[in-house]
């Protein structure tokens, strides 16, 4: 079963919710039929047998037989189960998968350095502007001293607005940054733990009489790229504290 969820998520769903309303309406047809002919005919109870697994009622019907009452008792149960793996394949299709996930980082951190660019650039200009605009007196400039004094605070104002989106993208980046150097060590970090665990079950003797000197050159240079790895994303962890 565990197979077949796996294969196709939404078949699998849409599969046993065909064969649980057909085999709930038979066990309610047959249940109630000696009762209300037209209530329970065939359409009715596969219809409230549907709803029934969707948690709805229909038609106001309700199964008078003990028989009946414990059929619905079971067909409710088995929507629950139903639902909620209807609700896990849908916040499955919503959810980025790893290549997605890397793509969408990839255009957040471009968008974020183009904004840091942004930022950079409009405060350079705004503090040049202001740094001459500064150096003028009211007369030089054609303007009242409080036009000037105006305009001189709105340049100084610009330029501080800037220079706090520039130092803000700066933090968003860094710690984008940290949170891509925690995750990479973490996959290292397990994937050292995988290979210990090969080389204790190789070492071992289990199902493998002798380790060839290839698979041990193997190892050695698989164990030796991740120190260096490691020993390079602790070197960036450094350099960015």
């Amino acid at each position: 079963i565990r197979y077949w969820y796996s294969a196709g998520k939404i078949s699998f769903v849409t599969a046993i919710l065909v064969v649980g309303t057909l085999i709930g309406a038979y066990a309610l047809l047959v249940c109630e039929r000696d009762y209300s002919t037209e209530l329970w005919s065939i359409k009715n109870t596969t219809w409230f047998t549907l709803f029934t697994l969707l948690l709805c009622g229909y038609n106001d019907m309700f199964p008078e037989s003990g028989y009946g009452q414990w059929v619905l008792m079971v067909v409710m149960l088995f929507g629950v189960l139903v639902l909620s793996l209807a609700i896990e394949v849908i916040f499955g299709l919503m959810s980025l998968d790893e290549h997605e996930q890397n793509a969408v980082d990839w255009i957040t951190e471009y968008e974020g350095k183009e904004g840091q660019k942004r930022a950079a650039t409009n405060y350079l200009a705004y503090w040049w502007r202001y740094a001459a605009f500064a150096g003028e007196t009211p007369r030089q400039v054609n303007m009242l001293p409080e036009e000037y004094q105006e305009k001189k605070t709105e340049l100084y104002r610009n330029a501080v607005m800037h220079f706090n989106e520039m130092r803000r993208r700066a933090s968003d980046l860094a710690n984008m940054q940290t949170a891509i150097q925690d995750s990479t060590a973490e996959d290292l970090t397990q994937a050292a733990e995988y290979l210990e665990e090969v080389q204790s079950y190789i070492d071992g003797g289990v199902g493998v009489a002798q380790m060839s000197a290839e698979t041990e050159d193997q190892l050695s240079t698989i164990e030796e790229r991740q120190r260096e790895i490691l020993l390079k994303l602790e070197e960036l962890s450094a350099a960015s504290a």
